[in-house]
């Protein structure tokens, strides 16, 4: 069983606007999820038959509604996208846990970066200079050209289980910038560095 969240909603209503959700035998809405769909006055129905959740565009014009165009509204690349971004989220909390017991501003700085995440994927335009990330390209471009190596001694260390998880983080910033939009890339790309400078901070790199 499936359970629809308001959030998986929201992402998708932002995207494509809707006035119809079909719902699979194996899914459910949350309550948050059902008061968002009164609040915007979108239908649910239920069909046993049907293989994936349909979404009706919602369009100003009465003839394009009398069309009823529908769409897969849980296999949109948005909502799949809104998916990813909740799912590094938990990552970076992860890796705060993780780093507050060995450097509590790292631990800060990781859950501060979570939250600067989930305002990305709202495409919300932050004041990234408030979380302490580079600011120009030049500074950018000198820290992500810096090269550093993991190594088994590295991974078997106290600060072993921390670093992977920060270069893990690293990749997987890297992989959500080529999904993300242009908007969220500007943004999403300065997270690199700074991940590179706590791994660099942890390994002992000098500059």
């Amino acid at each position: 069983m499936h359970f629809i969240t308001e959030r998986e909603l929201k992402a998708n209503y932002r995207q494509h606007p809707f006035t119809h959700l079909l719902l699979k035998k194996t899914e459910r809405l949350t309550p948050e999820a059902k008061q968002f769909l009164v609040d915007q006055g979108i239908k649910v129905s239920c069909d046993e038959d049907q293989v994936e959740v349909a979404m009706t565009k919602k369009s100003n014009k009465p003839e394009e509604l009398a069309k009823s165009e529908s769409v897969s509204g849980l296999t949109d690349l948005s909502l799949s996208l809104s998916y990813q971004y909740e799912l590094l989220y938990t990552e970076f909390l992860e890796a705060g846990l993780l780093a507050n017991g060995i450097d509590f501003t790292i631990s800060q700085q990781l859950f501060s970066l979570g939250n600067c995440l989930r305002d990305i994927s709202s495409d919300k335009i932050l004041p990234m200079s408030s979380y302490e990330l580079p600011s120009t390209e030049t500074e950018i471009e000198e820290v992500i050209n810096t090269s550093y190596q993991l190594t088994m001694l590295h991974a078997l260390s106290e600060r072993g289980p921390l670093l992977i998880k920060l270069n893990q983080l690293k990749i997987k910033v890297e992989c959500l910038l080529v999904e993300s939009t242009l908007c969220q890339q500007n943004q999403l790309r300065l997270f690199i560095p700074y991940l590179i400078k706590m791994i660099e901070q942890l390994l002992g790199v000098k500059k």
